[in-house]
């Protein structure tokens, strides 16, 4: 199987479009079917919305960031005020 590299054509690092790429299966340049890695072919592409689908079936519809935020004496009211957990 052929090793891919891939870097999201939206922002430019790996992201959740990336995570997702291929969830909706894969499709040869003729948009039959194909498992990725199959020889003999040599353009795949997948489907973003059939993607999206599949994700959020996956998912159930539900998905959480979770995001590390250090908190100053410069940020802290406003910090606060977004996380009720924090006193």
């Amino acid at each position: 199987m052929k090793e891919v590299i891939k870097i999201s054509r939206y922002s430019g690092k790996c992201d959740l479009a990336d995570h997702i790429g291929g969830m909706g299966g894969w499709y040869d340049r003729d948009g039959n079917p194909v498992n990725f890695g199959d020889e003999n072919v040599h353009v795949y592409y997948s489907d973003e919305m059939q993607d999206f689908i599949e994700f959020k079936r996956r998912t159930g519809g539900v998905m959480y960031q979770h995001m590390r935020i250090e908190v100053t004496e410069l940020n802290q009211k406003l910090v606060s005020k977004k996380c009720s957990n924090l006193k």
